[in-house]
């Protein structure tokens, strides 16, 4: 049989491609070219189960049916980071290690706010530091690219402002709970943001006690303060 050689496809509209039924099978050691573009970018109104390349991340990305996750090729366990803090003054200063490695943490560029008391969560692409206190209490959130180094950049606000609060995280969504606000009021407030994209905390619910200086943990699945 001879080869049959095609370019491209389209749909009737000259424009979508078109629908395969049943299995399709490539066969060929090439590969496969999917669709890319930025986070901005991401079609709406798609079918569970579509895949593309986000051009931002570096990654390709799969709609959940809610939501557009990312496949990440980054391995989270290789890098820690670490922000904030108080010595004697209050410091912006990001540090990270490399996991598998010892040695001394290495400079990886300053938090947009110097602030004790905050909290941070994280993807395995993007780390978010929120709320804290220098030298008045903050609400404000910043973000890094873990895979690089370079400055924090403004996220959005925590719908509280407020320090000594705990934080966790799925792949997708981070939370920030309790701590205390500018009044020493303790807070039983959770606040949630989608990692991956930028904006102000969306209220989640309460905590079952108002409170500070608490800790929080999470899997893939849910989080326990």
């Amino acid at each position: 049989m001879a080869n049959l050689k095609i370019d491209r496809i389209e749909g009737d509209d000259g424009n979508n491609g078109p629908i395969f039924e049943g299995n399709l099978v490539f066969s060929s050691t090439a590969h496969l070219v999917l669709p890319k573009g930025t986070t901005a970018e991401r079609p709406v109104g798609v079918s569970t189960g579509a895949m593309r390349y986000n051009t931002e991340s570096s990654n390709v990305e799969y709609y959940n049916g809610t939501s557009w996750v990312e496949v990440s090729s980054y391995d989270a366990g290789i890098r820690g980071v670490f922000g904030g803090g108080q010595s004697p003054t209050y410091q912006n200063i990001i540090d990270y290690i490399t996991i598998g490695t010892t040695g001394n943490a290495t400079d990886f560029g300053d938090l947009t706010v110097s602030r004790g008391g905050l909290s941070a969560c994280s993807s395995s692409t993007r780390g978010v530091f929120g709320g804290g206190y220098s030298p008045s209490v903050t609400n404000t959130l910043d973000y890094i690219t873990i895979a690089t180094t370079g400055n924090a950049t403004d996220f959005g606000d925590l719908t509280v402002t407020r320090l000594s609060l705990a934080a966790c995280s799925s792949s997708t969504r981070g939370v920030f709970g309790g701590g205390q606000n500018p009044s020493i009021v303790i807070q039983n407030v959770l606040d949630y943001i989608t990692i991956d994209t930028t904006g102000n905390a969306t209220d989640f619910g309460d905590l079952t006690v108002a409170r500070g200086y608490l800790a929080a943990t999470s899997n893939a699945h849910g989080g326990l303060s």
